[in-house]
Protein backbone atom coordinates (compact mmCIF):
# COMPACT_ATOMS: atom_id res chain seq x y z
CA UNK A 1 0.00 0.00 0.00
CA UNK A 2 2.69 2.51 0.38
CA UNK A 3 3.47 2.42 -3.08
CA UNK A 4 0.39 1.73 -5.14
CA UNK A 5 -0.02 2.50 -8.85
CA UNK A 6 -2.16 4.94 -10.71
CA UNK A 7 -4.62 2.66 -10.95
CA UNK A 8 -4.94 1.79 -7.11
CA UNK A 9 -5.05 5.47 -6.71
CA UNK A 10 -7.84 5.89 -8.26
CA UNK A 11 -10.17 3.17 -6.96
CA UNK A 12 -9.36 4.10 -3.18
CA UNK A 13 -10.10 7.75 -4.05
CA UNK A 14 -13.45 6.75 -5.89
CA UNK A 15 -14.35 4.56 -3.00
CA UNK A 16 -13.77 7.01 -0.67
CA UNK A 17 -15.65 9.48 -2.52
CA UNK A 18 -18.32 7.49 -2.97
CA UNK A 19 -18.76 6.94 0.42
CA UNK A 20 -18.82 10.58 1.37
CA UNK A 21 -21.81 11.24 -1.28
CA UNK A 22 -23.55 8.78 0.75
CA UNK A 23 -22.53 9.69 3.92
CA UNK A 24 -23.48 13.02 3.85
CA UNK A 25 -26.36 12.74 2.34
CA UNK A 26 -28.30 9.99 4.19
CA UNK A 27 -27.22 11.81 7.90
CA UNK A 28 -30.40 13.12 8.88
CA UNK A 29 -31.38 9.38 8.75
CA UNK A 30 -28.80 8.71 11.21
CA UNK A 31 -28.87 9.21 14.97
CA UNK A 32 -26.92 12.13 15.90
CA UNK A 33 -25.48 10.09 18.75
CA UNK A 34 -25.62 6.53 19.38
CA UNK A 35 -25.48 5.51 23.10
CA UNK A 36 -22.47 2.66 23.43
CA UNK A 37 -20.32 1.21 25.22
CA UNK A 38 -16.14 1.13 25.11
CA UNK A 39 -16.43 -2.69 24.81
CA UNK A 40 -19.14 -2.71 21.83
CA UNK A 41 -16.40 -0.58 19.77
CA UNK A 42 -14.04 -2.79 20.57
CA UNK A 43 -15.99 -5.88 19.93
CA UNK A 44 -15.66 -4.60 16.35
CA UNK A 45 -12.33 -4.16 15.75
CA UNK A 46 -9.49 -7.01 15.67
CA UNK A 47 -7.77 -6.51 18.80
CA UNK A 48 -4.42 -8.38 18.35
CA UNK A 49 -1.42 -6.72 17.50
CA UNK A 50 -1.30 -6.64 13.28
CA UNK A 51 1.72 -8.65 11.68
CA UNK A 52 0.78 -8.07 8.19
CA UNK A 53 -1.31 -5.05 6.56
CA UNK A 54 -4.37 -5.10 5.52
CA UNK A 55 -5.75 -3.94 1.72
CA UNK A 56 -7.98 -1.04 1.31
CA UNK A 57 -11.04 -1.96 0.92
CA UNK A 58 -10.91 -4.43 4.53
CA UNK A 59 -9.97 -0.76 5.90
CA UNK A 60 -12.77 1.29 4.43
CA UNK A 61 -14.96 -1.60 5.94
CA UNK A 62 -14.18 -1.30 9.14
CA UNK A 63 -14.54 2.34 9.09
CA UNK A 64 -17.86 2.52 7.22
CA UNK A 65 -18.98 0.21 9.63
CA UNK A 66 -17.07 0.41 12.72
CA UNK A 67 -16.18 3.61 13.15
CA UNK A 68 -18.55 5.84 11.51
CA UNK A 69 -22.22 4.06 13.39
CA UNK A 70 -20.08 4.71 16.67
CA UNK A 71 -19.18 8.27 16.52
CA UNK A 72 -20.76 11.53 17.01
CA UNK A 73 -22.29 12.69 13.57
CA UNK A 74 -21.23 16.58 13.78
CA UNK A 75 -22.85 17.83 10.99
CA UNK A 76 -26.23 15.73 11.81
CA UNK A 77 -29.40 18.54 11.62
CA UNK A 78 -29.92 18.05 14.92
CA UNK A 79 -26.42 18.17 16.71
CA UNK A 80 -26.65 21.18 18.69
CA UNK A 81 -24.56 20.76 22.09
CA UNK A 82 -21.13 21.77 22.27
CA UNK A 83 -18.42 23.28 19.89
CA UNK A 84 -17.40 21.02 17.09
CA UNK A 85 -18.51 22.06 13.43
CA UNK A 86 -19.77 19.51 10.98
CA UNK A 87 -16.55 18.76 8.65
CA UNK A 88 -16.83 19.66 4.91
CA UNK A 89 -16.37 18.70 1.43
CA UNK A 90 -14.49 20.97 0.74
CA UNK A 91 -12.18 20.92 3.88
CA UNK A 92 -12.07 17.08 3.95
CA UNK A 93 -10.22 17.58 -0.44
CA UNK A 94 -8.21 20.26 1.71
CA UNK A 95 -6.98 17.86 3.72
CA UNK A 96 -5.84 15.20 1.28
CA UNK A 97 -4.42 18.16 -0.63
CA UNK A 98 -2.43 18.93 2.68
CA UNK A 99 -1.40 15.33 3.41
CA UNK A 100 -0.34 14.37 0.03
CA UNK A 101 1.97 17.61 -0.32
CA UNK A 102 2.72 16.97 3.42
CA UNK A 103 4.97 20.13 3.86
CA UNK A 104 7.01 20.88 7.02
CA UNK A 105 7.04 24.10 8.00
CA UNK A 106 9.44 24.49 10.48
CA UNK A 107 11.62 26.70 8.34
CA UNK A 108 10.36 28.69 5.61
CA UNK A 109 13.10 26.77 3.27
CA UNK A 110 11.85 23.51 4.26
CA UNK A 111 8.32 24.74 2.73
CA UNK A 112 8.70 27.98 0.86
CA UNK A 113 4.84 28.43 -0.31
CA UNK A 114 3.09 26.89 2.19
CA UNK A 115 5.02 29.09 4.72
CA UNK A 116 3.95 32.14 3.15
CA UNK A 117 0.33 30.93 2.49
CA UNK A 118 0.31 30.74 6.67
CA UNK A 119 1.57 33.80 6.56
CA UNK A 120 -0.81 35.64 4.40
CA UNK A 121 -3.48 34.01 6.37
CA UNK A 122 -2.25 35.52 9.60
CA UNK A 123 -1.77 38.47 8.23
CA UNK A 124 -5.63 38.54 6.79
CA UNK A 125 -6.56 37.71 10.44
CA UNK A 126 -4.32 41.34 11.53
CA UNK A 127 -6.59 43.04 9.67
CA UNK A 128 -9.79 41.60 10.91
CA UNK A 129 -8.76 42.22 14.43
CA UNK A 130 -7.71 45.91 13.17
CA UNK A 131 -3.95 45.21 15.00
CA UNK A 132 -0.93 47.55 13.18
CA UNK A 133 0.86 46.43 10.74
CA UNK A 134 3.99 45.07 12.56
CA UNK A 135 1.48 42.59 14.78
CA UNK A 136 1.92 39.26 14.12
CA UNK A 137 0.84 35.55 15.18
CA UNK A 138 0.67 32.10 14.38
CA UNK A 139 -1.56 28.95 14.01
CA UNK A 140 -1.24 26.26 16.44
CA UNK A 141 -3.00 22.96 16.78
CA UNK A 142 -6.23 24.10 18.91
CA UNK A 143 -7.61 26.09 21.63
CA UNK A 144 -5.49 25.12 24.34
CA UNK A 145 -2.03 25.43 22.62
CA UNK A 146 -3.36 28.74 21.58
CA UNK A 147 -4.14 30.14 25.42
CA UNK A 148 -1.20 28.30 26.49
CA UNK A 149 1.22 30.50 23.70
CA UNK A 150 -0.28 33.71 24.53
CA UNK A 151 -0.11 32.91 28.38
CA UNK A 152 3.27 32.24 28.39
CA UNK A 153 4.05 35.07 26.24
CA UNK A 154 2.38 37.21 29.16
CA UNK A 155 4.32 35.26 31.50
CA UNK A 156 8.08 35.88 30.22
CA UNK A 157 6.73 40.20 30.95
CA UNK A 158 7.14 39.15 34.38
CA UNK A 159 10.00 36.44 34.33
CA UNK A 160 11.88 37.63 37.30
CA UNK A 161 8.49 37.24 38.91
CA UNK A 162 7.79 33.64 39.14
CA UNK A 163 6.08 32.24 41.93
CA UNK A 164 4.49 36.08 42.76
CA UNK A 165 2.02 36.05 39.72
CA UNK A 166 -1.28 36.28 39.86
CA UNK A 167 -3.56 36.35 36.69
CA UNK A 168 -7.62 36.40 36.71
CA UNK A 169 -10.77 35.11 35.31
CA UNK A 170 -14.28 34.75 35.31
CA UNK A 171 -15.53 31.39 36.44
CA UNK A 172 -17.09 30.41 33.15
CA UNK A 173 -13.82 30.69 31.47
CA UNK A 174 -12.35 27.61 29.23
CA UNK A 175 -10.41 25.14 31.36
CA UNK A 176 -7.20 24.97 29.41
CA UNK A 177 -6.02 28.45 31.49
CA UNK A 178 -5.65 26.90 34.30
CA UNK A 179 -4.43 23.68 32.59
CA UNK A 180 -1.65 26.23 31.35
CA UNK A 181 -1.26 27.95 34.45
CA UNK A 182 -0.39 24.75 35.74
CA UNK A 183 2.07 23.84 33.01
CA UNK A 184 4.15 27.08 32.48
CA UNK A 185 4.96 27.12 36.20
CA UNK A 186 2.32 29.85 37.26
CA UNK A 187 0.28 27.24 39.55
CA UNK A 188 -3.30 26.58 40.00
CA UNK A 189 -3.67 27.95 42.59
CA UNK A 190 -2.32 31.57 41.40
CA UNK A 191 -5.59 31.68 38.65
CA UNK A 192 -8.18 33.80 41.02
CA UNK A 193 -11.72 33.40 39.63
CA UNK A 194 -13.75 35.96 39.29
CA UNK A 195 -17.42 36.01 40.16
CA UNK A 196 -20.12 36.67 37.46
CA UNK A 197 -23.41 38.75 37.04
CA UNK A 198 -26.13 37.83 36.02
CA UNK A 199 -25.50 37.46 32.31
CA UNK A 200 -22.84 35.54 32.74
CA UNK A 201 -20.10 38.37 32.85
CA UNK A 202 -17.27 38.84 34.80
CA UNK A 203 -17.86 41.22 37.53
CA UNK A 204 -15.78 44.31 37.56
CA UNK A 205 -16.18 45.14 41.44
CA UNK A 206 -14.89 41.24 42.08
CA UNK A 207 -12.01 41.99 40.05
CA UNK A 208 -11.08 44.97 41.82
CA UNK A 209 -10.98 43.66 44.80
CA UNK A 210 -9.12 40.24 44.06
CA UNK A 211 -6.62 42.42 42.54
CA UNK A 212 -6.15 45.05 44.91
CA UNK A 213 -6.27 42.30 47.67
CA UNK A 214 -3.77 40.55 46.08
CA UNK A 215 -1.43 43.85 45.58
CA UNK A 216 -1.67 44.56 49.34
CA UNK A 217 -0.06 40.85 49.93
CA UNK A 218 2.63 41.21 47.85
CA UNK A 219 1.63 39.54 44.90
CA UNK A 220 2.18 41.22 41.17
CA UNK A 221 -0.97 40.92 39.16
CA UNK A 222 0.10 40.09 35.20
CA UNK A 223 -2.82 38.96 33.28
CA UNK A 224 -6.60 39.19 33.39
CA UNK A 225 -8.33 36.77 30.99
CA UNK A 226 -11.21 38.40 29.12
CA UNK A 227 -13.89 36.33 27.69
CA UNK A 228 -15.01 37.27 23.63
CA UNK A 229 -17.27 34.44 23.90
CA UNK A 230 -17.55 31.73 26.52
CA UNK A 231 -18.18 28.12 25.67
CA UNK A 232 -21.09 27.38 27.47
CA UNK A 233 -23.37 30.94 27.10
CA UNK A 234 -21.32 32.85 24.81
CA UNK A 235 -21.14 35.54 27.19
CA UNK A 236 -18.21 38.21 26.09
CA UNK A 237 -16.94 39.55 29.31
CA UNK A 238 -17.11 43.72 29.50
CA UNK A 239 -13.88 44.08 28.25
CA UNK A 240 -13.26 47.93 27.89
CA UNK A 241 -14.06 48.58 31.30
CA UNK A 242 -11.10 45.65 32.09
CA UNK A 243 -9.06 47.47 30.34
CA UNK A 244 -9.76 50.57 31.84
CA UNK A 245 -9.65 49.58 35.57
CA UNK A 246 -7.07 51.42 37.17
CA UNK A 247 -5.27 49.11 39.13
CA UNK A 248 -4.28 46.75 35.68
CA UNK A 249 -4.17 49.52 33.03
CA UNK A 250 -0.70 48.65 32.69
CA UNK A 251 -0.81 44.68 32.85
CA UNK A 252 -1.72 42.77 29.85
CA UNK A 253 -5.10 41.63 28.65
CA UNK A 254 -5.11 38.07 27.56
CA UNK A 255 -8.59 37.20 25.04
CA UNK A 256 -9.50 33.94 25.64
CA UNK A 257 -12.54 33.54 22.25
CA UNK A 258 -14.35 30.69 21.25
CA UNK A 259 -16.46 33.34 18.95
CA UNK A 260 -19.58 32.09 17.15
CA UNK A 261 -19.57 34.55 15.00
CA UNK A 262 -16.30 34.79 13.92
CA UNK A 263 -17.12 33.91 9.70
CA UNK A 264 -19.04 37.44 9.79
CA UNK A 265 -15.65 38.37 9.31
CA UNK A 266 -15.64 36.51 5.91
CA UNK A 267 -16.76 39.25 4.02
CA UNK A 268 -15.26 42.50 6.11
CA UNK A 269 -13.91 44.67 3.37
CA UNK A 270 -10.69 47.34 3.88
CA UNK A 271 -12.35 49.07 6.13
CA UNK A 272 -14.38 46.70 8.45
CA UNK A 273 -17.34 47.58 11.29
CA UNK A 274 -15.81 44.94 13.46
CA UNK A 275 -18.53 42.70 15.74
CA UNK A 276 -18.36 43.87 19.07
CA UNK A 277 -15.84 41.41 20.26
CA UNK A 278 -13.72 41.71 17.75
CA UNK A 279 -13.56 45.59 17.91
CA UNK A 280 -12.54 45.37 21.90
CA UNK A 281 -10.03 43.02 20.52
CA UNK A 282 -8.37 45.41 18.73
CA UNK A 283 -7.69 47.06 21.86
CA UNK A 284 -5.68 44.15 23.26
CA UNK A 285 -2.10 42.84 23.19
CA UNK A 286 -3.19 39.16 22.97
CA UNK A 287 -5.90 37.23 21.45
CA UNK A 288 -6.86 34.14 21.00
CA UNK A 289 -9.18 33.03 18.22
CA UNK A 290 -11.05 29.47 17.89
CA UNK A 291 -12.80 28.72 14.34
CA UNK A 292 -15.29 26.36 15.39
CA UNK A 293 -18.91 27.04 14.78
CA UNK A 294 -18.91 27.96 11.45
CA UNK A 295 -20.68 26.27 8.25
CA UNK A 296 -18.24 26.80 5.13
CA UNK A 297 -15.29 26.14 6.58
CA UNK A 298 -13.36 23.24 7.84
CA UNK A 299 -13.00 23.14 11.96
CA UNK A 300 -10.58 23.65 14.06
CA UNK A 301 -8.36 26.43 13.01
CA UNK A 302 -6.85 28.19 16.04
CA UNK A 303 -4.77 31.12 15.76
CA UNK A 304 -2.95 33.28 18.39
CA UNK A 305 -2.61 36.72 16.94
CA UNK A 306 -0.51 39.63 19.09
CA UNK A 307 0.44 43.09 18.41
CA UNK A 308 3.73 45.07 18.32
CA UNK A 309 6.07 42.52 17.29
CA UNK A 310 8.69 44.68 18.45
CA UNK A 311 7.65 45.19 21.67
CA UNK A 312 6.96 41.52 22.59
CA UNK A 313 8.90 39.19 19.93
CA UNK A 314 11.81 38.30 22.40
CA UNK A 315 8.86 36.67 24.28
CA UNK A 316 7.96 34.55 21.17
CA UNK A 317 4.51 35.66 21.04
CA UNK A 318 5.17 36.29 17.16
Amino acid sequence: MLEPSADEICDWGNSVIQFMIEYLGGLRDRPAYRHTSSREIRNGLDLKLPIKGTDFDALLKIFRETIVPFSRQNAHPRMFGYVQSPGTPIGAFADLLASTLNANLTIWRSAPAPVELERLTIDWIRQILGFNAEAGGLFVSGGSMANLAALAAARQTKEHSLGRLRMYASSATHFSITKAAALLGIGRENVQYVALDECFKMRMDDLVTKITADLEAGYIPFCVVGNAGTVDTGAVDLLTEIREVRQIRSRLILINGFIYQWMSAASFTATPKLPGPLLLMRRSILACLVRRKTKPLYAGTTGRNCRGVSEHSKYGCC
